[in-house]
């Protein structure tokens, strides 16, 4: 995926990075959770880079919530 310009967290990004704390998750072993190498998900987790589909599902079950959890802030409902 190209990069994004953005130098701010995307919405995924944010809720990734925050469901991650939340959870107590270290960056490091997510990425190892997720078959992800650590500096790719910081990139992602602070909106420089987008992550793949695939990559997006890895997160997602690996923090135990859904792909749509991820894309949507939280506190706005579907």
């Amino acid at each position: 995926m190209s990069p994004t310009t953005s130098t701010t967290p995307t919405p995924t990004g944010a809720a990734i990075r925050e469901l991650r704390i939340e959870r107590g998750v270290r960056q490091a072993e997510l990425a190892r959770t997720i078959d992800c190498h650590p500096k790719h998900l910081a990139k992602v987790e602070y909106g420089t880079r987008n992550p793949s589909p695939v990559l997006l599902r890895r997160i997602a079950r690996a923090l135990d919530v859904t792909v749509e959890d991820l894309r949507q802030p939280k506190g706005e409902a579907a």
